[in-house]
């Protein structure tokens, strides 16, 4: 108690020096990483930390702490000490130190705004894609969902109550505060708490296990049929049930209700969750100080969605990288394309998924689809309807296989940007609504035809019009951009939709011409 009482006295009493600012020395590769520890006496008043620097992959490496919390406002209002060196951080981390400090707890700890290098874009850069590792190599993960009492007394009584209690007002009050806080609902957390193989729930001085705080926010959501747990906690319950690990399209479906400060966060906010995040970042070629437009044709062409995900994936993305028109997504690409900073891999992706967008499109402009019975199908039911059914007969170990990202992406787009001349695109949209089920087949809705896979369809040159380019003459160059994935061709007057597997192993679909 002494002791207790000496520390906040030192905290309240000091009186500032001129001291030099903290240096940052360069991490030597991604392996090493920053520990801190948090020393018994003030310097001046100030909270004071030592840091070190060590290698993950070192069997000695010490056993470290996690600390997970929100930021808030990110202006450097406190100072504390770093090796002697003054160092700012700002309110919410001051408060959490502050709160261990007073517990008195002065193991190793690891946090990112001083274990990282924040004025160190490349550094940066190079640790987002560890960020699952750095949790889930932690000893435990410290959850700080705020400071005040309100939260305090709310978890204490959360974590008393204990089922079959009957269920009191102060109770369910309770409940919908702690699963209310802002923490639960930030883009980074979610990462955090679901790559931690241990976590503290904690809230003022009040705390609570993370898997006994979520079997009983869950428990409650469930059987007592209180309806106000939000989404996140549901779903990160149910990721770490399934080992933590996701594709960066599920992820970002499934935490798109999730906020982040920096818009591109959306997407590297996640990077430690799937399966292997450097070889995504690589693939993303993540960058700090990207645009979100930048970051959005990324992940577009970097993360191996497979092409029924894209119009889910990404309207989940819209948060971050808004598109208020169709032609839009054109236009956003055809500048993400003439950057120079954008990448010469992902220049021939883009430059191949508007010529696929172009020989689309001019299909829809001259011909006019037609399923077996006659019936006049919207052409992106038709392509999309065809890839579904090719894809569920290709050879089983060919599994993995996943259409390029430029079809999938030429798809999709082709059937947003309205076309010129009969019939107006926007008279065919509320035809042309589908969607992915789990099962990867097509789902039509509001149309008349029932059916979710197609073998084949007719094209026929509109009435009243001159006949559309020939197909002969439209594909006698073949839109052969693919190595692999989908291929138009047009063979002894049949126009095919192939799907490439390797080799000479061809799932067709013929669509005649008449």
């Amino acid at each position: 108690m002494i002791g207790l009482v000496k520390r906040i006295f030192n905290l309240t009493a000091g009186t500032d020096r001129e001291i030099d600012e903290y240096q940052y020395e360069t991490l030597m590769n991604r392996y090493m990483v920053r520990l801190l520890k948090l020393e018994p006496d003030l310097v001046d008043g100030h909270l004071a930390c030592s840091i070190e620097t060590f290698s993950r992959a070192h069997p000695n490496t010490p056993a470290y702490h996690a600390l997970s919390y929100c930021w808030g406002d990110p202006t450097l209002t406190r100072k504390v000490y770093l090796n002697g060196k003054s160092c700012g951080v700002h309110e919410n981390l001051w408060q959490f130190l502050h709160q261990l400090w007073n517990k008195a707890m002065f193991d190793y700890f690891w946090t990112d705004c001083l274990s990282l290098n924040q004025k160190d874009g490349v550094e940066i850069g190079m640790q987002l894609p560890l960020m699952g590792q750095i949790y889930s190599k932690a000893e435990s993960v410290i959850m700080c969902l705020g400071h005040d009492t309100r939260g305090q007394d709310a978890l204490k009584l959360l974590s008393e109550w204990e089922p079959p209690k009957v269920l009191e007002k102060g109770t369910i009050e309770a409940y919908q505060l702690i699963t209310s806080v802002p923490y639960w609902n930030r883009i980074w957390v979610i990462q955090e708490v679901i790559s931690a193989r241990k976590g503290t729930v904690v809230a003022g001085v009040s705390s609570m296990d993370l898997e006994y705080f979520l079997d009983k926010a869950i428990g409650l959501f469930y059987k007592a049929q209180i309806a106000h747990t939000i989404p996140s906690i549901l779903a990160i319950s149910a990721l770490r049930s399934r080992g933590g690990r996701e594709s960066l399209p599920e992820l970002l479906i499934g935490f798109q209700h999730c906020q982040s400060t920096r818009p591109v966060d959306r997407v590297y906010g996640l990077l430690g969750l799937v399966p292997d995040p450097w070889h995504l970042s690589n693939q993303l070629d993540v960058q700090r100080d990207k645009t979100p437009r930048d970051v959005f044709w990324d992940v577009a062409f970097g993360c191996d969605a497979p092409w029924q995900h894209y119009e889910t994936m990404f309207s989940a993305l819209q948060p971050m990288y808004k598109m208020d028109y169709p032609q839009a997504w054109v236009d956003s690409l055809t500048e993400y394309l003439s950057d120079a900073r954008t990448p010469g891999t992902r220049r021939q992706q883009g430059q191949t998924t508007l010529e696929i967008i172009d020989a689309i499109r001019t299909l829809m402009l001259n011909y006019q689809c037609f399923d077996r019975f006659d019936q006049r199908l919207p052409w992106k039911c038709a392509l999309q309807g065809v890839l579904s059914s090719m894809w569920d007969k290709k050879p089983r170990d060919l599994h993995s296989h996943r259409i390029p990202s430029a079809f999938a992406l030429a798809l999709f787009l082709a059937g947003l940007v309205p076309i010129e001349g009969p019939p107006s695109r926007m008279e065919l949209e509320g035809d042309s609504v589908w969607k992915a089920s789990n099962s990867d087949k097509i789902s039509l809705h509001r149309t008349r035809w029932s059916t979710s896979h197609l073998e084949s369809f007719v094209l026929r040159p509109f009435p009243n019009r001159d006949r559309g380019p020939p197909l002969e003459r439209f594909f006698s160059q073949s839109i052969r951009y693919l190595n692999e994935g989908i291929i138009f061709d047009f063979t002894g007057g049949f126009l095919y939709v192939k799907s490439y597997f390797g080799g000479d192993k061809f799932l067709c679909s013929s669509l005649m011409s008449s």
